[in-house]
């Protein structure tokens, strides 16, 4: 099903119906892979209730939930092509398509919550999607353009059999995560065994002993109900997470300067409803699992940890062209 309404959507595309409805309204479409709860989700409703509100009907947006258009890679790879108009996508899905990406999945990039806001709303923010603007533009496509952030949700490990508060401690731990060759690398470094499990598996290969946890938010790993088969929670804090909003350039381009005005100020007010849910769902989250029993230690050498990753954040900054992005961000760190 969810190959057939992608293929029917990129017909659409190429036949050059997709976008106008039959009152004559440009139509535009976005997809996330969460339920209706989701903080994307809500957020998708403010975007699309401001940009219906400010364009006085004439821009409407459909928003498909539950991943039915399929993976983030694929909302990726179809906002290049503008089979897609708006999705947001975790940076470890969107890597393949530009390596500067995989920038946004380093481990201990953001000092904490403050310092993630006051950089990515201010200078450094701009700056990333400038990059990414241009990174994804290839062969003649216009590539995707970030409208904004969600995110800032710390990640922490989770773990079936024990805590942990050391790097030590966490020798040999064999730990599910994304396909971020960054992300592996740095986990790598920390002792750990990283395994790539595809997301929809994660629970059972932790419930059958496959890995031994792996590193989720609170929110998520609550409505996946991980803490059933991973009952114990070691805070590292070792991710912010970033979620770009993006859209598709070849969307951006049929946009009239005054629509793009629109579809901006209305991404601005969706990513800040995203962030404030992501958050509360977030303590939510903690609450709820306490209740039922799941365990929380405090990480005891986050600084360690820090430590042990900086060669990696510098090289990937090097690598990407990006390592005054990385200095930006430093700096902020220090006010």
């Amino acid at each position: 099903m969810r190959k057939l309404l992608v293929g029917l959507l990129a017909l659409a595309v190429c036949l050059g119906l997709a976008g106008i409805t039959q009152a004559g309204a440009l139509k535009l479409q976005a997809a996330h892979y969460f339920d209706e709860d989701h903080a994307y989700q809500k957020g998708f409703e403010k975007f699309r209730d401001v940009v219906k509100a400010k364009s006085n009907g004439t821009i409407d947006v459909e928003i498909y939930s539950r991943g039915v258009l399929g993976s983030m890679k694929d909302y990726m790879q179809n906002m290049l092509q503008g089979a897609l108009d708006v999705s947001i996508v975790a940076p470890a899905s969107a890597a393949g398509f530009a390596k500067e990406l995989n920038f946004l999945d380093l481990l201990f990039l953001w000092k904490d919550k403050d310092h993630w806001l006051r950089a990515l709303d201010g200078e450094t923010g701009p700056r990333i999607a400038e990059i990414i603007e241009k990174a994804t533009a290839k062969g003649g496509s216009p590539g995707v353009k970030i409208l904004g952030y969600g995110g800032a949700s710390p990640r922490h490990i989770i773990s079936r059999k024990a805590g942990y508060t050391t790097v030590a401690e966490l020798a040999g731990f064999k730990i599910r995560l994304q396909e971020s060759p960054t992300q592996i690398e740095m986990f790598k470094l920390l002792g750990t065994i990283p395994a790539v499990v595809p997301y929809q598996e994660t629970y059972s290969a932790v419930q059958t002993g496959v890995v031994d946890g792996l590193e989720n938010e609170m929110s998520t790993a609550f409505q996946m109900k991980f803490y059933e088969v991973a009952p114990h929670f070691s805070e590292t804090g070792h991710v912010l997470t970033v979620r770009p909003l993006f859209i598709s350039g070849h969307t951006w381009k049929k946009l009239t300067p005054d629509q793009q005005k629109i579809v901006s100020e209305a991404a601005k007010e969706a990513t800040a409803v995203v962030r404030q849910l992501e958050w509360k769902q977030d303590d939510e989250a903690v609450a709820q699992m306490k209740k039922l029993g799941t365990k929380f230690y405090a990480f005891k050498e986050k600084q360690k940890m820090m430590e042990i990753t900086l060669p990696v954040r510098q090289r990937v900054a090097k690598d990407v062209g990006m390592s005054d992005i990385l200095d930006m961000i430093e700096r902020e760190a220090k006010r």
